[in-house]
């Protein structure tokens, strides 16, 4: 591996390959749980790339401010070129008070609609267009619940939280809940969710129970349609 340094490429460049985001927590200016990070971004990187995961979080993390209390968001932009651009900011998590529940498009299969994270994310961008800005969207595809448009899901039943196991990308945190047990993996569709009684929206930047919303506050955007 060559010694890995931010390069602002162009996004028109071809030659830069598949581009990359990576979002992480970041407490007092110290990044959190970097393990399921680190994989994710060594599952996207092909065999040639001029960067580890690791140096490329090193090279992020040079645009952290000397002095970031509290919790800010990292988010950064990487290729198998290596990094092309980096910010981090305080972070204000949305305020949601109503979910939609949309579907995916089927032409193809659900794990290869967006099997890693893309920094083309035209596809949850569309599913998510329309909305107010205290609603958040809940994807299906076909009957089955996948995922937030920006984060993972779990669902209460009694004292568990059950993630659905056909999420369109399986997040950090949700690798790292079902590791620990704190979470388990079950088939959920959109006929069973009245089966729960709330439901979590979570990802690196929102610890499990952060947002919880009653499964009431879901609803089916019957008039959406992707195609």
């Amino acid at each position: 591996m060559q010694n890995c340094t931010p390069r602002y490429v162009s996004r028109y460049d071809e030659n830069t390959g598949a581009r990359y985001i990576e979002t992480l927590r970041l407490e007092d200016g110290r990044p959190c749980f970097t393990r399921e990070h680190l994989n994710r971004m060594a599952s996207a990187l092909s065999p040639a790339a001029r960067c580890t995961p690791a140096q490329l979080l090193q090279c992020a993390l040079q645009s952290v401010p000397s002095h970031a209390p509290g919790i800010y968001k990292l988010r950064f932009v990487y290729t198998d070129h290596g990094l092309h651009e980096s910010v981090a900011t305080p972070y204000i998590p949305q305020q949601l008070t109503r979910l939609c529940i949309r579907p995916l498009p089927t032409t193809q299969p659900l794990s290869r609609l967006y099997p890693h994270k893309y920094a083309d994310r035209s596809i949850i961008e569309r599913i998510s267009r329309g909305l107010e800005a205290t609603e958040g969207v809940v994807m299906r595809y076909n009957d089955l619940i996948t995922d937030a448009g920006y984060a993972s899901l779990a669902f209460r039943r009694g004292s568990g939280w059950y993630t659905p196991d056909t999420p369109l990308l399986p997040g950090t945190t949700r690798t790292r809940l079902l590791r620990e047990g704190t979470i388990r993996a079950a088939r959920i569709t959109a006929d069973e969710i009245g089966r729960y009684s709330e439901l979590s929206i979570f990802n690196a930047m929102l610890p499990l129970g952060t947002i919880c919303l009653p499964v009431s506050a879901l609803h089916h955007d019957w008039s959406y349609s992707y195609d």
